[in-house]
């Protein structure tokens, strides 16, 4: 990497002392690089032109005599006819031309599905190259993983236990997704906050209010539809213990129904449909808005502008050419008269 880099600085030094600019000695080839060609060291030369160290003491850098504008007008025309100009129009020419077909200026080859792997994969590159980010909070999902299984292990199937197999689920698929997507803007954490008010743990199906919590706000919630499921696959199947022995056992359907409120017929699998066809649906609804922000909203900036333009252009004020004036109340009288 050196050598291609002293290469290359070379190379560059030798371009520009050909150009009429070499570098002069004990200074940065690249600041000299960058005063060839940038205007700002104009304004500088301009504002110590009066010093008293410019008056006696002379110079020998040719940037000193000339503009930047100059200069560069200067180093685009000694390219255009030296052989690194051949060189790199030998090298496009080399690129264009693939198996003896001369390749057209198409846009992108690649495919939308393509475009989507080379940015995610690129999105999974940087966010693994974020220590923070990416490894710290993976090792606290394991932490917090390991303490929820210490926890809850060997729950059984006595009459407590029920309580604890909701408990654990609600944790699960409300605190842990809470800090998966801990990266997303403020109104997205308040969202999730709501949703997990309406996924049936800490109010239950029945007893939400129907007019918004229930129908739309729970229905579309991700913590509702994975609590159902949840549910089912844990409890259905199972018999637990009552509160005294000499009750009789409860099945896992009967707590399904008439303690978690859930519509035992509808399938687990069902409740899983919907969750992934959220996943998708959320996203396209998150296409169309980015889609709405760079197209639709500058085209309706534009009209609006257009509009407020031929509304100045249209109000102008023509004078009258004759302005009357009303007669005096005391010409009124003697005319009467």
């Amino acid at each position: 990497m050196k050598i291609f880099i002293d290469d290359y600085m070379i190379c560059c030094m030798q371009f520009f002392a050909q150009a009429g600019f070499p570098c002069p000695a004990l200074r940065n080839p690249s600041d000299h690089f960058l005063r060839c060609i940038n205007s700002d060291f104009d304004k500088v030369k301009a504002t110590l032109k009066g010093s008293m160290k410019l008056r006696f003491e002379g110079s020998d850098d040719p940037l000193d005599k000339i503009t930047t504008a100059e200069a560069i007008r200067t180093l685009v025309d000694f390219y255009r006819t030296s052989q690194h100009s051949y060189a790199a129009r030998q090298k496009v020419d080399e690129m264009s031309n693939v198996k003896g077909t001369v390749l057209e200026a198409g846009g992108s080859e690649a495919s939308f599905l393509l475009q989507c792997y080379i940015l995610t994969k690129r999105s999974f590159i940087n966010m693994s190259r974020d220590f923070g980010y990416y490894w710290l909070r993976l090792v606290i999902y394991i932490v917090v993983t390991i303490c929820i299984g210490t926890i809850y292990l060997n729950v059984g199937t006595g009459y407590n236990s029920i309580l604890a197999r909701g408990s654990c689920a609600s944790f699960v698929f409300g605190f842990v997704t809470f800090m998966s997507i801990g990266g997303f803007p403020s109104f997205v954490e308040d969202m999730k906050g709501i949703f997990m008010l309406v996924s049936g743990y800490f109010r239950l199906p029945h007893d939400i209010p129907k007019p918004v919590w229930r129908y739309p706000m729970s229905y579309i919630s991700f913590h509702f539809w994975a609590l159902q499921g949840q549910y089912q696959n844990d409890l259905r199947g199972l018999v637990f213990d009552n509160q005294t022995p000499d009750l009789p056992k409860i099945p896992g359907e009967y707590i399904l129904e008439y303690v978690f409120q859930i519509t035992v017929t509808r399938s687990k699998w069902i409740d899983l449909t919907v969750i992934l066809s959220m996943i998708v649906i959320y996203r396209i609804i998150f296409f169309i808005m980015i889609k709405i922000n760079e197209d639709v909203t500058p085209w309706i900036r534009g009209y609006l502008a257009r509009r407020r333009m031929q509304q100045k252009s249209g109000d102008t004020t023509i004078a009258p050419d004759v302005l009357t004036q009303s007669p005096s109340l005391r010409n009124y009288i003697s005319n009467q008269k």
